[in-house]
């Protein structure tokens, strides 16, 4: 399936961008955008055999997913991206569908992963991943309920301010947004100082004094690229004041 019937197929599985559709699959692309945090699904992508890839999944804990109904082979979670411990994470893989191993040597995971598992990470990640299921649902509309907030306030303070990717079809806790004739990196060190964190751009791509590749993809211009923040709010109760106060 190619082209229109791609787009159609995709549309109808929620914008997920790293579903793998019969025999063919996005190519080498994320379920959620790591600087809008955005769920779409972008045209004109190459496609490829879906045993040439493994998948890699950044919205596990804030979007709700049917793996099978998708219709993926590989999935690959990473534990804190559902706020548990960093450096574990899980590989999903369809029944009958054949991996070789990276490495070799141990009969650990299956003969899959050789080495003495992270026993304290699986049982964090094992952790999180209860705590997800029993406060999805809830964490899911504070957070929604916070970037809200911040959104009004902002716009009602600083009416300049622009929303960059979809109002609605998005992880409910990011807001990536943009501040005409403000530096981006300015400002994510007057927040530190107010102790608010908030980032310039994804965390893969931290360090880098390039503005982001995946805004100035939406037609926006280098200078306006190099304006804008991103904001993660918490699943925690807290106030949305101090972030809009402090832009």
């Amino acid at each position: 399936m190619i082209g229109e019937d791609l787009k159609r197929l995709l549309d109808d599985i929620c914008k997920a961008r790293i579903a793998v559709l019969g025999d063919y699959c996005l190519d080498a692309y994320w379920f959620v955008d790591r600087s809008r945090e955005e769920i779409s699904v972008e045209t004109g992508l190459p496609t490829r055999p879906v045993m040439e890839q493994r998948y890699s999944l950044g919205g596990a804990g804030n979007v709700v997913m049917n793996l099978v109904a998708m219709g993926v082979d590989m999935v690959s979670l990473s534990a804190h991206k559902l706020q548990g411990p960093k450096g574990v994470g899980a590989l999903w893989v369809r029944e009958g569908v054949p991996i070789e191993p990276l490495h070799v040597g141990g009969g650990q995971e299956r003969e899959r992963r050789p080495g003495t598992e992270n026993v304290a990470g699986i049982v964090g990640f094992g952790a999180a991943v209860r705590l997800l299921l029993e406060r999805r649902d809830e964490a899911a509309s504070r957070v929604r309920s916070l970037a809200s907030r911040l959104m009004e306030t902002l716009r009602r303070e600083v009416p300049d301010c622009v929303l960059y990717g979809s109002a609605f079809r998005r992880l409910p806790n990011i807001l990536c947004l943009g501040f005409p004739g403000a530096d981006g990196a300015a400002l994510v060190m007057r927040m530190d100082r107010a102790g608010v964190a908030i980032s310039s751009g994804a965390a893969c791509s931290s360090g880098s004094i390039e503005p982001s590749h995946v805004v100035m993809s939406l037609g926006v211009g280098r200078e306006a690229a190099a304006c804008a923040i991103r904001i993660a709010s918490s699943s925690r109760p807290r106030t949305a004041s101090t972030p809009a106060r402090s832009l």
